[in-house]
């Protein structure tokens, strides 16, 4: 969700938290997330109520968010700023405790930002900018704004540049670094709607050209101004007061991706918009019901947003004294997590998918992504086969010299990770349509097992160090951090014995096939000691024998490549099951696996194995108990071999590959447009990922997955006893 090319730690107070802010914000969004409508309050009273106890805010402004989910609030008539852990939410403090002018006192406090181990507050009725540490420690005066007027929102770039707007000189103004003078950079020092004009300017936004993007409060539009101009351009909202989606009623707040999408706090609005590149109007992401008030899918006066590192949406609310969190609902991923209950079976006898007659290597690395193309490592042949749409044989080889044991990793743009096998912990990739692969960093050692979480962070199995070690690839230098294991191998809870296959879930937590130690160790989130979640008699008296690789479904449910027992095991709801080669004999018949190497789930439940030592991927029907696979589910199609053996591949009917229609006569579409018809209000449906979902285009007025969301001013139900409802920009 957030991107960052830099990270500091910084301790606060007794060390019980630990802060990892950021040197620059590269917010990249998908315009298809959504978020939950009913938010949860993290900060403040649920019920609106203002107060004084830590508990308590009185009007909170501006908020910022580290790395590591570390919230800060300017809260505004409390004279102070309230630090949260958002992991612990009873881990709370707040620096500043009374109204005054000596440093570290507050009057009327308006925004906050992290920025390289350092937060900045906007001291309103001081007229300052003041700087201290996280902990609110070590404090100076970084900027006195007398002369500018009283300071309000304010942004820091990568240069170090500090933005800062001003309502009464209706103006944006920056500090250089090493500068104690503003100079202006936005509006022309007076009030208007011009194009040179700002009215209220509240929040900015800063993007690594130069672009602001200012928040014109009174004039109800985003304004971006390139750098070093005299004008701007309007890019949000009508210019006019409402509540239609043309429009933005009273912005206070503005977020851009990296993408040019828009996010912005309506204050009087009281909702939160997104604005596509070049649109006229905004689609209603948070508190779309169209009125104000203290439930959980309302808001009031909101005037402050930001996103945690989970792609969390938290919203400041100015009247309603509280910081509301909207979860997110539908990150992204590029493997398949489909949601299998407790009682999902698969069939025990497999079909073999690919075999040695296609590839010479042993079965080790694959990958199969969301739109369910599969990708195999072949390093004795030195290439990536990569099968496309359900065909029989590969449609398309890269060339790669291949460490044999290297992982695989395909990312959501079609970039392909692997360990070149010419150097010692060399990473490399094909972009998204390339032959030609690329250094992407370097390692100590080789990489068992790789993985990109969804911050674009890589992680690798240091199987001989005994440890997995990130780097971050929006991090020019790339280094190395050890987040789980020693140097040394071990059986203790923060050790790591020839770590193989590693999975990470949306909440960053690692879970490592500790090979050696016959376990599956959990390592949450930013602790170095990890828990047995399988082996070792867990649960329910499970024993393990060198497991190569884990990985997990939608509902949480573990799936163990159990290597040396040439079997698959299931956990979930503190029991285990064995899905396949349960017998433990490592043997060639459909229902054995001789050394079960990796696993991977297709987007329908379907397990894949890569079954080593008999050179073959399995395919392991979903809802199915025989050892005979329906043509209803899949259909096989075969080809003869030199030896006389058979491979079946995948295929979405019997009607044939090159068409969508099932049925008994094919003649019934099976797009899942025309069988689901999900788009409510006359939306237009468009199928995606192969048809495995779907995209409603949804007429003006509403918004969601399903265009379910009605953000109409005028909706039938507004009005009681036959009243008829006018909208108006007055």
């Amino acid at each position: 969700m957030y991107q960052f090319s830099k990270r500091v730690n910084a301790h606060i107070g007794d060390g019980s938290i630990i802060i990892l802010s950021s040197f620059l914000m590269k917010i990249k969004l998908s315009s298809q997330l959504s978020w939950n409508q009913n938010g949860t309050t993290v900060a403040g009273n649920a019920s609106g109520i203002s107060g004084s106890s830590l508990s308590e805010l009185n009007r909170p402004v501006g908020i910022s968010i580290t790395d590591n989910d570390i919230l800060y609030i300017s809260d505004q008539f409390n004279h102070r700023v309230v630090v949260i852990d958002l992991s612990r939410t009873t881990n709370t403090f707040a620096i500043g405790s009374e109204q005054g002018s000596a440093l570290g006192r507050f009057k009327q406090p308006i925004d906050v930002f992290v920025f390289n181990s350092s937060l900045y507050v906007t001291d309103e009725h001081n007229n300052r900018i003041q700087n201290m540490r996280l902990d609110g420690s070590n404090l100076t005066t970084a900027y006195n704004t007398t002369s500018l007027g009283q300071p309000l929102y304010l942004y820091i770039d990568s240069y170090e540049n500090v933005y800062v707007t001003s309502r009464t000189t209706h103006s944006v103004f920056v500090f250089r670094p090493n500068s104690t003078n503003g100079t202006r950079v936005a509006g022309n020092g007076t009030q208007g709607s011009t194009n040179e004009q700002l009215d209220w300017p509240y929040g900015i936004f800063v993007s690594d050209n130069g672009t602001i993007y200012v928040a014109d409060r009174n004039n109800h539009r985003i304004m971006k101004w390139l750098a070093g101009a005299s004008s701007g351009i309007r890019v949000a909202g009508d210019g006019t007061f409402g509540y239609n989606l043309t429009q933005v009623n009273s912005p206070t707040n503005v977020i851009v991706d990296e993408d040019e999408f828009i996010y912005i706090t309506e204050a009087i609005g009281s909702r939160i918009t997104r604005w596509a590149p070049n649109s006229s109007y905004g689609t209603c992401i948070v508190a779309c019901s169209g009125t104000t008030g203290t439930g959980p899918n309302q808001l009031n006066q909101p005037h402050s947003l930001g996103f945690d590192s989970f792609g969390s949406l938290y919203v400041s609310e100015w009247s309603n004294n509280r910081v509301q969190k909207f979860e997110l609902l539908n990150y992204p991923v590029p493997y398949n997590q489909p949601n299998l209950d407790s009682n999902a079976t698969w069939s025990q006898c497999g079909v073999t998918f690919i075999d040695k007659t296609t590839f010479r290597s042993f079965a080790r690395a694959f990958f199969i992504d969301s739109n369910n193309t599969l990708y195999l490592v072949d390093y004795v042949s030195s290439r990536i086969l990569i099968w496309h749409d359900h065909i029989t044989y590969p449609s398309r080889e890269l060339s790669a010299t291949l460490f044999e044991y290297t992982g695989l990793f395909v990312t959501l743009n079609g970039d392909i990770f692997f360990q070149n096998g010419n150097q010692t912990g060399r990473i490399d990739k094909f972009s998204s349509n390339s032959n030609i692969s690329q250094l992407v960093t370097m390692f100590s050692g080789n990489c068992y097992s790789l993985f990109v979480d969804i911050r674009d962070t890589l992680y690798c199995s240091l199987h001989e160090e005994h440890r997995v070690v990130t780097a971050s690839l929006s991090d020019n230098n790339r280094s190395a951090v050890t987040i789980a294991g020693t140097s040394s191998g071990g059986p203790q809870s923060d050790q790591l014995w020839y770590p193989w296959g590693i999975f990470v879930d949306i909440s960053f937590s690692l879970y490592v096939a500790d090979e050696v130690n016959d376990r599956i160790q959990l390592f949450r989130r930013g602790e170095r000691s990890g828990t047995t979640v399988a082996g070792k008699n867990i649960p329910n008296g499970l024993t393990l024998n060198k497991p190569t690789d884990v990985v997990l479904d939608g509902n949480g449910f573990l799936y163990i490549a159990d290597n040396k027992n040439n079997r698959i095991i299931r956990i979930g709801d503190g029991d285990f099951e064995c899905i396949t080669g349960c017998a433990k004999i490592g043997e060639s018949a459909s229902n054995q696996l001789n050394l079960a190497y990796s696993l991977r789930l297709d987007s329908v439940g379907n397990l894949y194995v890569a079954d080593e030592a008999n050179r073959r991927i399995q395919q392991f029907s979903v809802s199915s108990n025989s050892c005979q696979t329906s043509s209803f589910v899949t259909t096989a199609l075969t080809s003869t071999h030199p030896d006389n053996s058979t491979s079946l591949f995948w295929n979405a009917h019997s009607c044939g590959i090159n068409t969508s229609y099932i049925g008994s006569y094919c003649n019934i579409s099976g797009n899942i447009c025309h069988v689901q018809n999900p788009c409510l209000h006359t939306g237009n449906c468009t199928s995606l990922n192969n048809n495995q979902d779907y995209y409603c285009s949804c007429p003006l007025g509403f918004s969601g997955k399903r265009c379910q969301v009605d953000e109409r001013p005028c909706k039938p139900s507004r009005c009681l006893n036959n009243g008829e409802f006018s909208s108006s920009s007055e």
